[in-house]
């Protein structure tokens, strides 16, 4: 294998690594947008949010249980018609 061919490979690595990692913050975005839809009142844009929010996407440590977490409670709130503050 050439050099040039070795850079290339890890130049897309690389581009690829950095998607994954971005890819795993938007499920916080979604979350965030939909509970400042909830707490706005406006349920149905909510959850559009939430549903279309790739829990799949998170790491399984503590910063992907975090964020599965407050999808749950923000799916509750929204069930229970609720627009106050989510309780950490």
């Amino acid at each position: 294998m050439s050099e040039s061919t070795t850079d290339v490979n890890d130049a897309v690595m690389d581009r690829h690594h950095d998607i994954l990692r971005v890819r795993s913050f938007l499920p916080s975005l979604r979350l965030n947008l939909a509970d400042a839809h909830r707490r706005a009142g406006d349920a149905t844009e909510a959850r559009r949010h939430l549903a279309v929010t790739d829990l799949a996407a998170l790491p399984e440590d503590g910063y992907g249980t975090m964020i599965r977490s407050g999808v749950e409670r923000a799916r509750q709130a929204l069930d229970a018609g609720s627009t106050a503050p989510l309780a950490p």
